[in-house]
C-alpha cells in the first residue's frame, strides 16, 4: 500500500502545473442551486428536492467523482440513518435502513426501472451496482409502494444515468489498482452516429476484481481456514469478480436501454467460519439482464404520457453454492453444498401519465403496470456431495401482477401543498394490497420548509422465502409447502416530520424525525424440537412479529467558500421487536452515528477527508438464532481520505482513495439469521486510479 500512496503523491505533484478551473466543481454551486436540484423519483415527475414530499438525498456526478464513489454501497455507507455491513457474502453489502434490515426490503432502479429480482428476493449489491454511470443518484427515504408497488419498503433508490447527448463524440477510460490485488477498469463512450439523425448513444462498462478480504490473523476464529484439508486450499479465499454493462440510445421521445449486472463474490463471508467454508468454491454468482424501452406519446411542458416495456432475466449460475461442514469440526468434516435462490424471467408493461392541472398550480399522476413472471425455484436440498453443481429445478412457477395508481398534488395556498395518492396491487399468488400515502409541504418562509409525511409499503412474499429448504448440522429449514403455513406480505407504515432550513446564505440544515411500524415480519421459527430419530430441530418461515423503529437525522451542509464545502450528519435510531412473550431491541443498528466530511479544492486538486463514529451496535440475540448471544458490539471511529487531481501532465485525472486510514480494527453485526459470529471490517485499504478522456 505504501507504493500506491507514493505513486499517487507523484501524480498530485505533477498535476500542479496543469491547472484549469473546473466550472462543474460542487463548490461553485450556490446553496440555492443545491436546494433546487431537480428530482423525479419522489412523485414520478420533476420537482425541486426542497419541495418534494419526502426526505431525499441527491448525490451528484461531481460528488461521485470527488468522493470516489464506485458502487452503490459506497454511497449508502455515507448516508444518515443507514448501518451497513460491507463484503457481506452472497448479499455483497447488507444495509439496515432506519432500523429495517434486509436486502429484500428496499428498491433500486436504473432510470426508473427496478433491478431487484422479479420475485422480490434479495438484491445482491457488492461491486455489481456501479454508480460511475450516474448523472445523479436519488435516495428517497420511507416506504413508497403507493407509487412503486412491492419492495418500495424502506427506501427507493434511483440511479439516473448520463444523457446520451451529454458529451457526444467523446470516450473516457479509467483504471484503478489497490489493496487486496484490487483492479477496477471502466469505459464510458458517447459515440457519434450521424446517419441516425438525432438518435444519440451512451455506452458504459465496469469490471471490478479483488482477492477479497482476509481475516486470518485479525480474529482467531478465522484461523481455522489454515487447517483446511484437500481438496480445499488452506487459506481464506472469497474473491470478487463483478461487472456492469449499460447501453443506451435515445432521442427526444424514444429511449432503448440494456443493463447487465453480474455479481460474483464469496458466498460464505457473512457466516461464522465454524459453519461456513471460506473457500473460493463457496461462491455466489448471479446475473441480471434487462432490456427496456420508453416512448413518450405526449411530451409537452404541461403533460407527458409514457409507455415502458421491460424484459428482465435473473439467473443463479449452477456453479453457485454455499459450502458447509456436516459437523462443527470443520477441518475434517465432510462437506455439503446448498442454494437458496431462484431463476426468474419477467416481462413488464407500464403506462404513466403526468399532467399540470388548474393552470399549473396542481399536478396529477396516473399509472398502471402489468407483469408476468416465470420462475424456477431453488432445489429443496442442502445435502448434496461437496462440489456438486446446482441440479436446478424442472418446476416452473408462473406469476401475474397488475396495478393501478394515482396521486394528486393540490396547491391549497401559495405556500401550502397537499399530496394524496394510492395504489392497488393485485397478485394471483396472494391477492390484493392497497397502499396509500398523504403528505403536506408548507413553505413557512423563504428559508424554512416544513413537511408532514405518511407512507405505506409492502414486500411481496418472495419465492425464495416460500421455497427455502435446507439441512445443516444444527437445524432443518422446511419450505412453506412442507409446513403448510400461508405467508402474508410484510407491511410497513411510516409517519415523518421534516424541516429544511436555510441558515444565512451559506448553510442548510435538514432535520427529520420518523416512526416506522412493521407488521407480519418474516422469521425462521422453530416448529419442532429435536427428538428421538430426528437429528435436528425443524424450522419454518412464518409471519412472526411486529417491529417499531423510530429516530431522527440531522444534516448540515455548508458552502463555506468557493473552494470549501462541508457536510455533517448525526443520526439516532432505536426500536423494538414485539412477539408473543418477547420484546427485544432491533438488531444490526448503532443507536448513534456521527459523520462529517469536507471537500477542499486547491488549484486542480481536491481533498475530501471524512470521519465517521458509531456507538455500540445491537446484536440480534437468541430471538433470531439460539447460538447468537444478545448484547452489543463496541462502537468505533473511522477516517477516510480521497484526493483527486485533474489534468495530470495535461492528459489524465488521478485519484487516491484511502479507507480506514488509521487502520482501526472494528466489527459489525452479521445478519440476524446468521450463525452467531460478529463480522470484522476491512483494515486499511488504498486505491489509486487514473482516468483519461479522448
Amino acid at each position: 500500500m505504501k507504493k500506491i500512496i507514493q505513486i499517487a503523491s507523484m501524480a498530485l505533484v505533477l498535476s500542479g502545473s496543469a491547472y484549469a478551473e473546473d466550472p462543474t466543481n460542487l463548490s461553485d454551486l450556490s446553496l440555492e442551486s443545491l436546494m433546487d436540484l431537480k428530482v423525479t423519483t419522489v412523485s414520478r415527475r420533476e420537482e425541486s428536492v426542497s419541495q418534494a414530499p419526502a426526505t431525499t438525498y441527491v448525490i451528484t456526478e461531481q460528488q461521485i467523482k470527488d468522493r470516489d464513489y464506485r458502487s452503490l454501497g459506497d454511497i449508502l455507507s455515507d448516508l444518515p440513518g443507514i448501518d451497513i455491513t460491507r463484503n457481506a457474502g452472497r448479499f455483497g453489502d447488507y444495509p439496515t435502513i432506519r432500523g429495517i434490515t434486509g436486502n429484500d426490503l428496499f428498491m433500486v432502479m436504473v432510470d426508473g426501472h427496478k433491478i431487484n429480482p422479479p420475485t422480490s428476493s434479495y438484491l445482491n449489491l457488492g461491486k455489481s451496482v456501479s454508480v460511475l454511470l450516474a448523472k445523479q443518484v436519488e435516495v428517497v427515504y420511507g416506504p413508497n409502494s403507493a407509487l412503486y408497488g412491492a419492495d418500495a419498503f424502506s427506501v427507493v433508490i434511483n440511479i439516473i444515468t448520463k444523457s446520451a447527448s451529454a458529451e457526444s463524440g467523446t470516450a473516457t477510460l479509467g483504471a484503478a489498482y489497490g489493496s487486496l490485488d484490487t483492479t477496477d477498469f471502466t469505459l464510458q463512450a458517447f459515440p457519434k452516429a450521424e446517419f441516425l439523425g438525432d438518435f444519440k448513444f451512451y455506452a458504459f462498462g465496469d469490471i471490478y476484481n479483488s482477492s477479497g478480504p482476509n481475516f486470518v490473523g485479525m480474529k482467531s476464529t478465522y484461523d481455522i481456514v489454515t487447517r483446511y484439508p484437500d481438496p480445499l486450499t488452506p487459506a481464506m479465499q472469497q474473491p470478487v469478480h463483478d461487472y456492469n454493462v449499460f447501453l443506451k440510445g435515445e432521442n427526444d421521445r424514444l429511449s432503448i436501454s440494456y443493463y447487465r449486472k453480474q455479481f460474483n463474490e464469496g458466498a460464505s463471508l457473512l457466516g461464522s467460519p465454524k459453519g461456513n467454508i471460506l473457500s473460493d468454491r463457496s461462491k455466489w454468482l448471479t446475473t441480471t439482464d434487462m432490456l427496456w424501452t420508453n416512448y413518450d406519446f405526449i411530451k409537452t411542458d404541461k403533460e407527458k404520457l409514457n409507455l415502458g416495456i421491460t424484459l428482465t432475466s435473473f439467473v443463479l449460475d449452477p456453479s453457485s453454492q454455499i459450502l458447509k461442514p456436516t459437523t462443527s469440526n470443520v477441518p475434517t468434516s465432510p462437506l455439503i453444498s446448498g442454494w437458496n435462490m431462484e431463476t426468474s424471467q419477467s416481462v413488464r408493461a407500464s403506462l404513466l401519465y403526468t399532467g399540470a392541472m388548474r393552470d399549473g398550480a396542481d399536478s396529477l399522476t396516473l399509472g398502471a403496470d402489468g407483469e408476468f413472471i416465470q420462475s424456477s425455484p431453488p432445489p429443496t436440498t442442502f445435502d448434496l456431495p461437496f462440489g456438486t453443481n446446482n441440479p436446478g429445478n424442472s418446476e416452473v412457477i408462473a406469476q401475474r401482477r397488475a396495478d393501478v395508481f394515482a396521486e394528486y398534488s393540490l396547491k391549497a395556498l401559495d405556500n401550502l401543498t397537499f399530496n394524496l395518492g394510492a395504489r392497488v396491487d393485485t397478485f394471483d399468488r396472494f391477492g390484493t394490497v392497497l397502499n396509500p400515502r398523504a403528505n403536506a409541504v408548507f413553505q413557512a418562509s423563504d428559508s424554512t420548509t416544513l413537511k408532514v409525511l405518511y407512507g405505506s409499503g409492502f414486500q411481496a412474499v418472495p419465492l425464495q422465502v416460500e421455497r427455502e429448504a435446507f439441512v445443516t448440522p444444527f437445524f432443518v429449514q422446511m419450505s412453506v409447502a412442507e409446513t403448510g403455513i400461508k405467508l402474508n406480505p410484510q407491511r410497513i407504515k411510516t409517519l415523518e416530520f421534516v424541516v429544511n432550513q436555510k441558515i444565512g446564505s451559506k448553510m442548510r440544515l435538514n432535520a427529520d424525525a420518523y416512526y416506522n411500524n412493521l407488521t407480519d415480519v418474516f422469521k425462521h421459527a422453530k416448529l419442532v424440537d429435536a427428538v428421538a430419530g430426528v437429528s435436528a430441530a425443524r424450522f419454518g418461515t412464518i409471519n412472526a412479529f411486529s417491529q417499531n423503529t423510530y429516530g431522527f437525522d440531522l444534516q448540515l451542509s455548508a458552502v463555506l467558500s468557493k473552494d470549501f464545502v462541508g457536510d455533517f450528519a448525526y443520526s439516532f435510531v432505536d426500536g423494538f421487536i414485539d412477539t408473543v412473550g418477547q420484546s427485544i431491541p432491533v438488531p444490526n443498528i448503532a443507536n448513534n452515528k456521527l459523520w462529517g466530511s469536507l471537500t477542499y479544492t486547491l488549484g486542480n486538486v481536491s481533498f475530501h477527508p471524512k470521519v465517521k463514529w458509531l456507538s455500540q451496535i445491537n446484536t440480534a440475540g437468541g430471538f433470531f438464532n439460539a447460538s447468537y448471544s444478545a448484547g452489543s458490539i463496541p462502537g468505533f471511529f473511522l477516517a477516510d481520505l480521497t484526493v483527486r487531481a485533474k489534468q495530470v501532465l495535461g492528459i489524465f485525472d488521478a485519484v487516491l482513495d484511502v479507507s480506514n486510514i488509521l487502520g482501526t480494527y472494528y466489527e459489525t453485526a452479521t445478519y440476524p439469521w446468521g450463525s452467531g459470529e460478529n463480522y470484522p471490517g476491512l483494515g486499511r485499504f488504498a486505491l489509486i486510479g487514473l482516468e483519461a478522456k479522448f
